[in-house]
């Protein structure tokens, strides 16, 4: 990140923006309900409701993988002995990572401050197992290179994101476009990295331990990933809570937001050649990762089946 955006952005990260509180915070087609039949009979004030709240979930789930899963695998890779070209890379990929969970809580915090004075998370949550699990396997990426994986394919998906806040900037909160705008900037390189690093962990695994890590990722891109699940069912939950005259479609439109893992339109707006090329190209490399067909509905698996 430049000089003069980290000063502008990431600067000062508990000073509260000026935020402009009746624009959109992010681009309605990036919005899950914006898919449904649900969407058409919201009024404008409940679209813009529901459309920052997605916006602060999308946040939420950014600082998650740059933080907590980010920092822990930067951590431990950069303990390693590597060339110091590569070391110095690593080193600014973590610092630029950590000044964008930054300029994301802040964006969050000067939204809504009664959700994110204390916390980072408010739709994003985790049982304190499977948080702690998720928190030891990021120390150790050798032994889960799949979140390698995972890295790779959300930062190539923000990249996607990113542009389309751009594309979408007039309609836009314009704290939000900047922040967004920042965030491009690295995180081209910030693919790059991730794909040098694939390079040199994933071949060096046996045939057994990238099987067993391709099936993992498969299990974590359904359950968390590929379609709304939990934190997007609170972002609803909490768009009926401040509109209750909703409360009455309430069971609908949960039949509209499951019915969205069935959704082709739905599905490909998330994950697709168009969207994260250089993922599913790489993919594309590797026989066990056509297990992934089976999590990502806009991925068909296209290599070359290895000889027996």
């Amino acid at each position: 990140m430049n000089q003069a955006g980290r000063l502008a952005c990431a600067a000062g990260p508990f000073a509260p923006l000026p935020m402009e509180l009746g624009r959109l915070f992010m681009p309605e087609a990036l919005t899950p309900l914006f898919f449904t039949p649900v969407y058409a009979g919201l009024t404008a004030e409940q679209r813009l409701y529901y459309n920052q709240l997605q916006a602060c979930c999308f946040n939420e789930q950014i600082v998650f993988f740059e933080s907590l899963i980010g920092d822990g695998v930067m951590q431990a890779l950069l303990k390693e002995n590597w060339p110091p070209t590569f070391a110095r890379q690593l080193r600014q990929f973590w610092q630029e990572e950590q000044a964008h969970s930054a300029m994301f809580r802040r964006l969050n915090r000067s939204s809504r401050p009664q959700w994110y004075e204390r916390a980072d998370y408010h739709f994003v949550r985790f049982a304190p197992p499977l948080w702690a699990f998720i928190r030891w396997a990021a120390r150790h990426p050798r032994l889960f290179p799949m979140l390698l994986w995972l890295m790779l394919l959300q930062e190539e998906r923000s990249l996607h994101y990113s542009s389309e806040f751009l594309r979408h900037r007039q309609q836009l909160e314009p704290h939000f476009v900047e922040v967004y705008r920042l965030h491009m900037i690295d995180e081209a390189g910030h693919v790059r990295s991730d794909l040098a690093l694939l390079d040199q962990l994933w071949p060096s695994l046996s045939m057994r331990s990238r099987q067993r890590n391709a099936r993992w990722l498969a299990w974590v891109i359904r359950e968390f990933v590929s379609g709304p699940k939990r934190g997007q069912w609170r972002v609803i939950e909490a768009l009926l809570q401040a509109f209750p005259a909703l409360q009455a479609q309430r069971c609908w439109i949960r039949e509209q937001v499951v019915a969205l893992e069935q959704n082709e339109t739905f599905q490909l707006s998330l994950y697709s050649r168009r969207i994260v090329p250089r993922s599913f190209e790489r993919f594309d490399q590797w026989p066990e990762l056509q297990v992934l067909e089976g999590a990502i509905r806009g991925y068909r698996w296209q290599g070359k089946a290895q000889a027996c």
